[in-house]
């Protein structure tokens, strides 16, 4: 029977491999998370009302936070067997790969999908509560803007 002490390298690096694939795994849902959302915020055809761009907002964070804390813990859990992994090659002849897992630090990743994370949030909660999306507002702005212009060009002058 295998004690903790009996782990192998082989074992640490397939964790290693899961919690990179499960690093994926959140990365790629917030991806179709973040294109769903712009995908239905382009196809709106009227101003959102106040009780949808809160729905669309607190169904947003909710999505992104718990993404977030997926990629935090998963980030977490690999540098900790990455360094576990440097720590048990340490009198192993793997020189190329301490050298990589000396390099490579699943901290600074963290760090940039909070910065990610901030920033697309923000910017789609921007849209959401800024941004008109009814084509008939468009329309009716365009159709003020070209009456405007048009009873002031020099045409219209000298017809008067």
């Amino acid at each position: 029977m295998e004690t903790g002490a009996d782990i192998t390298i082989k074992e640490v690096a397939d964790l290693l491999f899961a919690a990179r694939e499960r690093i994926d795994f959140y990365w790629n849902f917030y991806v179709v998370v973040v294109i769903a959302v712009i995908g239905w915020l382009v196809s709106v055809n009227r101003t959102l009302t106040r009780s949808r761009k809160v729905l669309v907002s607190v169904a947003y964070l909710i999505a992104a936070v718990m993404n977030f804390l997926g990629l935090y813990s998963s980030y977490t859990f690999a540098e900790a067997l990455r360094t576990d992994l440097l720590r048990m090659t340490s009198t192993a002849p793997l020189t190329d790969t301490r050298l990589i897992l000396e390099q490579y630090s699943y901290l600074s990743q963290r760090l940039a999908a909070f910065w990610i994370h901030l920033a697309v949030g923000a910017t789609i909660l921007l849209v959401v509560w800024f941004a008109r999306f009814s084509k008939s507002e468009v329309a009716a702005a365009k159709a003020a803007t070209s009456t405007a212009e048009g009873e002031s060009s020099p045409e219209k002058q000298k017809g008067a």
